[in-house]
């Protein structure tokens, strides 16, 4: 029985491997195509074969700062930070070392820093919800599956009585974040050639 029990908690740990592991290739796929052309994810990396990179290493830092959204459809994706998980981390040192060397590079790590550092000054110092990517596969685009896993991140920012922050340089965006009561509350344009808007939803009170 003992044995059979270990044998059952070791297929369960592979099981859970490979969900996690085909979960995180879906997640890279998704996002990487849906950010392909947008001039933020563009302006931090080298070229377009780098976004996978960047969207491994936001994947990590979510996994273990944040939480990963994934719709029941696996259509849409989403990568939030939980602003006081902000721990340090040998592992996202190193994560974070290969970011700025393979995807970022030594030419754009300034200018990536400084836009970093103008959005940071414009968080809240409480804790707070950054929603960092959110993107549905490009065959599915118009379908509401982005809109249904904003309404799930939303539930669980009230759940947890957490205000949402988030950046977009995408102006189509902005309906669809209005619609849902984010607020468009400072923009950023200072060293960077388009305008990034910042947009916040106030935590409605969990009943």
């Amino acid at each position: 029985m003992v044995e059979s029990e270990r044998h059952k908690e070791k297929y369960n740990r592979k099981l859970n491997f490979f969900q996690t592991m085909n979960d995180k290739k879906l997640v890279i796929k998704i996002l990487s195509d849906a950010f392909q052309d947008n001039k933020s994810v563009n302006l931090v990396v080298k070229d377009k074969s780098t976004i996978p990179g960047l969207m491994s290493y936001s994947y990590e830092l979510a996994k273990r700062r944040g939480k990963i959204f994934i719709s029941d459809n696996r259509k849409a994706v989403a990568l939030i930070l939980l602003s006081d998980k902000n721990r340090f981390s040998f592992r996202i040192m190193l994560e974070s070392l290969k970011l700025a060397l393979n995807v970022i590079g030594l030419k754009k790590l300034f200018t990536v820093l400084k836009r970093e550092s103008a959005i940071k000054k414009l968080h809240p110092e409480s804790p707070y919800i950054h929603l960092w990517y959110i993107g549905v596969e490009p065959e599915s685009f118009g379908k509401g599956y982005g809109a249904e896993l904003l309404d799930e991140i939303i539930a669980f920012a009230k759940s947890i009585q957490r205000d949402i922050y988030l950046e977009t340089s995408v102006a189509r965006n902005i309906k669809f974040y209005e619609s849902r009561n984010f607020k468009n509350y400072a923009n950023v344009e200072s060293d960077i050639p388009f305008t990034l808007m910042l947009f916040r939803k106030k935590s409605d009170k969990a009943l």
